[in-house]
């Protein structure tokens, strides 16, 4: 008899007790809900934002990237990626996406839209199954009573710049799957620009890491 739901979760992250047993109770309480994700914190208790976010269009990620979303209290236009007031969260939430660090899945829904694509090497491929998930009329949970601890850049510590140029391919097969089709042909070469820049200017920090 197979398992009716898949716990995903990274090595350098850590559920805490009772964790899981949260996770389930959030899915069983919500039939329409395909995944549930917990409250993640840093080694030093800090709150992770990509605990709770938006799924990123160019706008969202220029907003983040910028800083300018840090006025998005006021100018609402101004919203980012990250979900502002989600660290003060106490009840489970429908959210556009979760962190990939922690979830656990209804198998039923993971087969439905085919898991993990593969075609991501690193970073992405979580948001590109909760749009998935969306896509199909299901929905993602972030459940703050749940709690990990996430060890965030151990994993990937001993190779720095192979991570940072596959999390920014990701970024651009993200763009040209879902976002593209949709933009003009300058807007498609800007963002994608945005993207090698981002990667470019970052890489000498990268480097400097290794």
């Amino acid at each position: 008899m197979q398992a009716r739901y898949l716990l995903i979760i990274n090595p350098d992250c850590v559920l805490h007790e009772d964790g899981l047993r949260h996770l389930r109770l959030a899915l069983e309480s919500d039939p329409q809900a395909a995944l549930a994700a917990p409250r993640v914190t840093d080694q030093r208790g800090r709150f992770e934002a990509a605990s709770c976010r938006h799924l990123p269009t160019p706008r969202r990620a220029l907003m983040s990237l910028s800083g300018l979303e840090r006025l998005a209290g006021r100018w609402p236009a101004l919203g980012g990626i990250n979900v502002s007031g989600a660290a003060d969260w106490t009840e489970p939430r429908a959210v556009d996406a979760t962190s990939g660090a922690c979830m656990l899945l209804r198998r039923d829904a993971w087969e439905q839209v085919g898991g993990f694509d593969e075609r991501y090497t690193l970073h992405g491929e979580d948001l590109d199954l909760m749009l998935r998930l969306q896509q199909a009329n299901w929905s993602c949970l972030f459940v703050p009573a749940a709690k990990a601890t996430h060890s965030q850049g151990v994993s990937s510590a001993s190779r720095p710049l192979w991570v940072h140029r596959e999390k920014h391919r990701s970024m651009a097969r993200f763009f040209k799957q879902y976002q593209a089709p949709h933009c003009g042909w300058l807007q498609r070469q800007l963002v994608l620009l945005g993207i090698r820049l981002h990667w470019l200017l970052l890489w000498p920090w990268k480097w400097l890491r290794r």
